[in-house]
């Protein structure tokens, strides 16, 4: 089993800047398809208190992105040290 990891993917251009999460537009090397990559920063969430939310979000685009209009396709998430990630569809 192969675990992803930010170098994995080659940044093209940041997409959104919000008050808990940046958002990229990414490429997964070896892959042509285009990613929107939504990166939360781990200090932010436990001062915003906002863990329990981001879970539910996870957990709400894993479960029924793909079926449903309304909400983003959830690809996978993977974390590091500093950051949680989300890789999500994007129409770029």
């Amino acid at each position: 089993t192969s675990f992803v990891k930010l170098s994995d993917f080659k940044f093209i251009k940041t997409i959104s800047l919000g008050g808990s999460s940046t958002v990229y537009l990414v490429r997964k090397y070896g892959h042509n398809e285009l990613y929107a990559m939504k990166a939360l920063k781990k200090t932010n969430m436990k001062k915003l208190n906002m863990i329990e939310r981001v879970k539910r979000e996870r957990q709400i685009m894993a479960q029924v992105g793909s079926a449903n209009d309304y909400v983003v396709q959830f690809f996978f998430s993977f974390q590091s040290e500093s950051h949680l990630f989300f890789i999500l569809y994007t129409e770029f």
